[in-house]
C-alpha cells in the first residue's frame, strides 16, 4: 500500500487524476500539514467516481464498519481512517451532494471544499442527524459561522429551523 508524506501529496493525486470531489468538514488543519483536528480522527470526502477516488488513494477497507464507505490509507507512520462518500449514496440529499461539487471551492492552493453556506449547512445536518447528539464543540463552530452568514443560530432549535429553510428553499430532503 502507498505511504502518503504530506497532505498536498495526497491532494494533488486526486486533482491530477480528475476527481471531482470535496473534503466535507474538519479540514482547516490542513494548511498547517496536520491530517486531524482535535477529536476527529478521519478524512471525509464526497465524490461522484468512489472506485476512482478509491484507486488513486489506494485506501484498504475498515472492516469495523462493514455497510459504510469507509477506509484507512497508510500517512507517513499513521493509519488515517478516510470515508469515502458519493452521489446517490444517501448521505446526503443527491441533489444536494451534486450541488456541493459542482460549487466546491479551493482551500489551501489544491483541496477542493464545500463552498461557505453549503459547509454549514452540512455541517448542521452532520452534528444533529448524523451524530448521536449536537457537541458543544459544534454548537460553538456552526454559531460562529451562522455569525458569518448575518444569522443568530445559539441553540439546536434555531440550528435545525435554518436548515429546514435552506433545505426547502434548494429543494433538498
Amino acid at each position: 500500500q502507498k505511504i502518503w508524506k504530506t497532505i498536498d501529496e495526497i491532494f494533488t493525486a486526486l486533482n491530477n487524476a480528475g476527481c471531482n470531489y470535496i473534503v466535507m468538514r474538519n479540514f482547516e488543519c490542513f494548511k498547517s500539514g496536520d491530517v486531524f483536528v482535535d477529536g476527529h480522527d478521519d478524512i471525509d470526502l464526497l465524490c461522484d467516481d468512489i472506485r476512482k477516488v478509491q484507486k488513486i488513494l489506494d485506501v484498504r477497507r475498515r472492516f469495523i464498519f462493514p455497510t459504510v464507505n469507509s477506509y484507512y490509507i497508510k500517512y507517513n507512520e499513521l493509519i488515517v481512517h478516510v470515508d469515502i462518500r458519493y452521489v446517490g449514496d444517501g448521505y446526503y440529499d443527491k441533489k444536494w451532494q451534486k450541488d456541493m461539487l459542482n460549487k466546491k471551492c479551493l482551500f489551501s492552493q489544491n483541496i477542493y471544499v464545500p463552498d461557505f453556506e453549503d459547509y454549514f449547512y452540512s455541517l448542521i445536518y452532520h452534528a444533529i442527524y448524523q451524530k448521536k447528539s449536537l457537541s458543544d464543540e459544534y454548537l460553538n463552530k456552526l454559531c460562529t459561522m451562522a455569525s458569518s452568514l448575518g444569522l443568530s443560530c445559539m441553540t439546536e432549535f434555531a440550528l435545525l429551523k435554518e436548515l429546514k429553510k435552506y433545505m426547502q428553499k434548494n429543494g433538498y430532503h
